[in-house]
């Protein structure tokens, strides 16, 4: 494998590990933003003649 080529294969590498920890950061702050707005614990909704209800 040539320089060049080595070179380039190392940066595209780069760019993809950078892209997949920004998501990963990103979906890891919208889980704390969840959890915040949800008061730390997890709600399912019940679907009653229609209506969304908490429980």
């Amino acid at each position: 494998m040539g320089p060049e080529l080595h070179l380039q294969m190392m940066t595209s590498r780069h760019d993809e590990f950078i892209a997949e920890a920004t998501e990963y950061r990103l979906a890891r702050a919208a889980e704390a933003v969840r959890k915040i707005r949800s008061g730390g614990e997890r709600r399912r909704a019940l679907r009653l003649f229609g209506k969304t209800v908490s429980a």
